[in-house]
């Protein structure tokens, strides 16, 4: 019998999940953690501590490691990626703006998996958007429109030698280090609405920061 809980949000989006440790997961206790993350979209595990190659085991779990080309990977460990901010900083907060992750992929990941070490007592939540209401939320008329659609991604605004993040750079503290490369002006396609392979539920695919127009 698996004592793995699983909390929905009240608002429909997101669950809490208790009674299982990250670092020694059975194959059941994986399989329900799956099928609780298709279902509520987003799942956090309070109190989990982990080290670096626990953490490493946890993410290849849940699927392959993904590529992450334009952000220097932590020293030893080249599938983490430390998101660290200074007190001193004046950049912006990375990953501030509305994206998916590395949607400018042809392949992009299936999941991203956040473990934090120090959080601030205030401030620098982390928020999520929920893409199936939006699409679901949506009448059927312009649910079939976008369902016929494609839409261009491309990593040229982040993280190109001309891009947002490297003008700031000129100017601004930043501890994390940003690799700049033209390859980011690359562009791939991917349909504006994706249905979920594992749900079955239909979703926008689409984000400011990456998505640069409609085919």
């Amino acid at each position: 019998m698996s004592s793995i809980n699983i909390i929905p949000e009240a608002n429909g989006f997101g669950a809490k999940i208790t009674g299982c440790k990250l670092s020694a997961l059975s194959a059941s206790e994986i399989d329900e953690i799956k099928n609780a993350w298709y279902k509520h979209s987003v799942v956090y595990f309070p109190e989990q501590p982990l080290t670096f190659e626990e953490l490493e085991n946890f993410t290849q779990a849940i699927g392959e490691f993904g590529k992450d080309p334009f952000i220097k990977p932590m020293e030893n460990h080249p599938h983490i990626l430390e998101l660290e901010r200074k007190p001193d900083e004046t950049a912006t907060n990375f990953g501030a703006a509305w994206h998916s992750d590395w949607s400018f992929q042809p392949t992009p990941p299936s999941a991203t998996i956040l473990h934090s070490k120090i959080v601030p007592p205030v401030g620098g939540d982390t928020l999520f958007s929920d893409n199936y209401r939006a699409f679901e939320s949506l009448s059927p008329v312009m649910q079939s429109l976008l369902k016929s659609l494609k839409a261009t991604h491309s990593a040229n605004f982040a993280y190109s030698p001309k891009g947002i993040l490297a003008k700031e750079d000129e100017t601004k503290t930043r501890t994390m280090k940003i690799l700049y490369d033209d390859t980011a002006e690359e562009v791939c396609s991917h349909p504006l609405v994706r249905k979920h392979p594992d749900s079955g539920r239909y979703a926008l695919f689409v984000n400011p920061v990456y998505t640069t127009g409609i085919e």
